[in-house]
């Protein structure tokens, strides 16, 4: 029953997300995707409210968080006009298969990410049973793996469904990169316009997730906000509303994990190369500068600063066996079959113009990622192994999303 109640608190947060309805780029989206456009506004919206009261030393309890959110809620609610996108409910009959063995997967523990037990599973749950972020346990010297100074947002994430719940629940974490997988596909279809893409994009990422092993990790939600805004970017480039749109998907990302301030970087700059529009892209690296640079003035001043000190360091690595090694990890244990059914389809598209901002995010993730392996002075192997099918996932994406945006 607590497990049923955690994830409820979870499937709450949509709520919170719902005043960027009043955006009428929104207010176009069918049901299905508005409601994962206001998952993703809800999030940042929660993330930010639950650090500022760690940072004012307020405890967080059903009724101090109550509160604030339903004073949210209140601003949200907006009657707006409702439509349905044609085919939207065939894209949903089409990819149920698919979403149910994503199901499957997770909730008989097939898919569990080894981070959600000794990472993002542990801050989580304590950060519930003290309240607030604790500074002490994330500095203390025996959970330097857990790594320091990683964005928040999944754990306040966590302890907020723990909050309704009132206790962790490990199922309810896992349960999650089911919602956070249809959320995905939901934004897709809906931002994208894609129907017959949906299908494929489904199976890529279902196939990428299952070998990669996300459930309860952080990259299911990083992937969602990626997602969004390479979506929103791509498909409406100029309509302020899909800016904005983005804009609160980046925040997100760079709230996520270390690699989303990377992820921020190469979109909003190849947004800058493909578009030739400076300002627009300046406006959009307003939420998730706020958001991560409020979380870094905290780790700083808590002494917490780790991964991101790691950018100084000097390319170290065995290039021959990096390379090598993410090369065959890459296959995803299927003769690179994602990566071709992802690709594929840009053979027989047409405008090439509109896809060229999700291959340029493709292409310069991919590298990235290669290059911050080349930062490990030790041997890179078990590194590359145990991650690289999970950070991969967001290329992958980037290719998918390409190959929706051109074709006709």
């Amino acid at each position: 029953m607590r497990d049923a109640l955690w994830v409820a608190g979870l499937l709450l947060v949509p709520l919170f997300g719902m005043w960027i309805a009043r955006i009428e780029f929104v207010q176009r989206l069918d049901v299905a995707a508005r409601i994962a456009i206001q998952f993703a506004a809800g999030i940042v919206t929660l993330t930010a409210l639950m650090f500022a009261m760690t940072v004012i030393g307020v405890s967080w309890n059903r009724t101090s968080l109550g509160i604030p959110l339903l004073i949210i809620v209140a601003f949200g609610v907006r009657r707006h006009r409702r439509r349905l996108e044609s085919g939207s409910s065939a894209a949903a009959l089409q990819t149920a298969p698919i979403i149910l063995f994503v199901l499957y997967a997770v909730l008989t523990a097939r898919m569990t990410c080894a981070d959600l037990l000794f990472f993002w599973g542990p801050k989580g749950q304590v950060f519930y049973l003290v309240g607030g972020i604790d500074p002490f346990f994330l500095g203390w010297s025996n959970h330097y793996l857990m790594h320091s100074d990683y964005p928040p947002l999944v754990p306040l994430l966590y302890a907020f469904a723990s909050v309704v719940a009132h206790r962790f629940s490990w199922w309810g974490a896992l349960a999650g990169g089911a919602v956070f997988y249809a959320a995905t596909l939901a934004a897709f279809h809906g931002l994208s316009g894609k129907g017959r893409f949906t299908v494929l994009f489904a199976a890529v990422m279902a196939l990428g997730y299952s070998v990669g092993m996300v459930a309860g990790g952080a990259d299911p939600v990083l992937l969602f906000f990626e997602c969004i805004a390479l979506c929103a970017l791509t498909f409406a480039p100029d309509d302020r509303g899909a800016q904005i749109v983005a804009a609160i998907a980046l925040a997100g990302v760079a709230a996520t994990k270390v690699e989303g301030a990377l992820f921020c970087a190469i979109l909003i700059g190849g947004y800058v190369i493909v578009q030739r529009k400076v300002l627009p892209a300046l406006l959009q690296c307003i939420p998730p500068f706020l958001l991560l640079g409020g979380w870094l003035l905290y780790a700083r001043n808590h002494q917490l600063l780790d991964q991101y000190t790691r950018a100084r360091e000097p390319l170290v690595g065995n290039v021959g066996k990096t390379l090598l090694t993410t090369l065959q990890v890459a296959s995803y244990q299927s003769l690179y079959i994602p990566w071709l059914a992802a690709l594929a389809p840009l053979t027989l598209g047409r405008r090439w113009r509109r896809a060229a901002l999700p291959l340029l995010a493709g292409v310069a993730s991919l590298a990235s990622f290669v290059v911050i392996y080349l930062h490990s002075n030790v041997d890179p192997t078990f590194w590359i192994r145990s991650s690289a099918e999970r950070v991969l996932l967001t290329p992958l994406m980037c290719f998918a999303v390409a190959s929706a945006a051109a074709s006709e």
